[in-house]
């Protein structure tokens, strides 16, 4: 794979060159509706064709908000081909958040579900660069348009807008776990590198066959599944929404090959009775969005031996960083994986020198999947993106083979009386304890020690668990300084939508 065979491609235009390979080949099953590519591209363009002539112009902004459907991803094809940048947005969002949002992404045109009218007619009059309003369903208004009106009313010619690799494309906005989200500008270029890598490195062909049920206005379902699939020319089977025994229902039912989860949702699967019963077809099982507990992913190779289970290290910033190829076969559990293809990694101390093999430090990485910048933040962006280097955030060393190891997010790093602990370490020996549901461990302002190891538990239904008996256990597991100090019980953690626990509601609630 070389640099120069994607030169000058956009994103519609490679929707239009796999629609004239596979035609009549499905590539979205979504409920009652099942999309070939040509179909697909045919929806786009007529689309396309309908925002241009609602004023939307090249570089424009335009908002997208849906749950998982077929319509969200005719609107971010046609928003692209139009020559617009998509904008779509976490659909679960309140309604001060979403305004927040798509001002701050000065866009000027919002299309989205009817689930959410009441929603948007109750922030209309706050949107103010917002010229254009279509909406899919019933409650069209004299101020928003038909999303079927304008597919019935327009050409399935493509629009033909000149777009180049280096325009943009996208602005997704980051999941905020560690502070307010920023929107991450990509372009082209790398939005379909990271979908190009994605099939390059999986080995996804055309007879594939993806379960997509993370939302789509994450980098991973978007950038990685679904450009991964139009480059292969594989078919995605799309959930709304997350739900255990549907996903189950659904790889059993339309045979699918391919399926993507974070650590969370596997541990919500596993709990499904006859799980290897439904996944006789799975060839591959995808893991991303956090580090998998190395009890949970015992419990699935013992459970699945067959199935190829493999670890996608990744973030907004570059969805696809390094990957973890099989499990399966690998002794490295504890490791995410090699650098993804084309792409450079590096381990940096102080003063963003490079340090030795084994050494914990900031995971640096370098490749043509990575954001352009964010957007209206050039602070930010200084701080991420030096000398051609992308700054994850993450700590992590290599060991001698050249496999990374993700210690933890440098924000969570604990300081107490001097000594450097890091949240997942006593994560992974708490979450053994058999009463332990859940755990995250966070940093509490301590007088005398700077930071007390705080350990905030989820315990099993029907278990109780004591303080010291946690503490207890954890003496067992970890060195004197990484046991928690403090141990609170709680009914659950707050999560983003990609399940990520939100470490920064922790702080603020027990701070508090």
């Amino acid at each position: 794979m070389k640099v120069e065979q994607i030169s000058n491609l956009s994103v519609g235009r490679l929707l239009k060159q796999t629609a004239e390979k596979f035609p009549k080949k499905e590539v979205i099953i979504f409920e009652d509706k099942r999309l070939t590519f040509r179909q697909l591209d045919d929806q786009a363009n007529k689309l396309a064709n309908g925002i241009i002539k609602l004023g939307i112009q090249k570089g424009d902004k335009a908002a997208i908000l849906f749950q998982n459907s077929n319509q969200f991803i005719e609107s971010y094809f046609a928003i692209v081909k139009a020559g617009g940048i998509a904008v779509p947005l976490n659909s679960r969002l309140s309604a001060k958040e979403l305004t927040e949002h798509i001002n701050f992404s000065d866009s000027k045109m919002l299309i989205y579900s009817n689930v959410f009218a009441e929603t948007v007619e109750s922030i209309r009059k706050n949107l103010t660069k917002v010229k254009r309003y279509i909406i899919d369903g019933a409650n069209n208004t004299s101020e928003s348009i038909g999303f079927e009106e304008i597919i019935n009313g327009n050409s399935p010619s493509e629009p033909g807008v000149e777009v180049n690799e280096s325009d943009g494309c996208e602005i997704l906005f980051t999941g905020g776990t560690t502070g307010a989200p920023k929107g991450v500008y990509r372009t082209h270029y790398s939005v379909i590198w990271s979908g190009m890598l994605t099939a390059y490195d999986l080995k996804i062909k055309n007879n594939a066959k993806l379960l997509v049920t993370a939302p789509l206005f994450h980098g991973a379902s978007l950038d990685d599944l679904m450009m991964g699939a139009l480059t292969a020319g594989a078919t995605m089977c799309i959930l709304r929404q997350f739900d255990p025994m549907k996903c189950l229902e659904k790889i059993r039912d339309e045979k699918l090959t391919v399926a993507f989860f974070v650590p969370l949702m596997f541990t919500i699967i596993m709990m499904m009775p006859n799980v290897p019963d439904y996944v006789s077809s799975l060839e591959t099982w995808g893991s991303a969005a956090a580090p998998m507990p190395l009890e949970l992913r015992d419990k699935l190779l013992k459970t699945l031996p067959d199935i190829n289970l493999f670890e996608v290290f990744g973030q907004t910033e570059n969805p696809w960083i390094s990957v973890m190829y099989s499990h399966n076969s690998m002794t490295k559990y504890e490791s995410c994986g090699i650098p993804a293809t084309h792409n450079s990694i590096k381990i940096v101390g102080n003063g963003d020198q490079e340090i030795p093999v084994g050494q914990i430090g900031e995971i640096v990485v370098k490749g043509p999947s990575c954001m352009s910048y964010y957007y209206k933040n050039d602070g930010a962006t200084r701080q991420t993106l030096k000398n051609g280097w992308l700054y994850t955030g993450d700590l992590g060393k290599f060991d001698e083979d050249g496999y990374l190891y993700i210690v933890d997010r440098k924000k969570d790093m604990i300081i107490t009386g001097g000594e450097n602990v890091y949240a997942v370490e006593v994560e992974n020996a708490l979450i053994l304890h058999p009463k332990v549901q859940e755990v995250s461990v966070i940093g509490l302002p301590h007088k005398l020690w700077g930071e007390a190891v705080t350990a905030v538990i989820v315990t099993k239904p029907g278990s109780n668990a004591t303080e010291e008996e946690i503490i207890v256990f954890a003496k067992e597991k970890l060195t004197h300084y990484k046991c928690p100090r403090i141990v609170k019980f709680t009914d659950s953690l707050p999560k983003s939508t990609m399940m990520k626990v939100l470490k920064q509601e922790l702080k603020k609630k027990y701070i508090d």
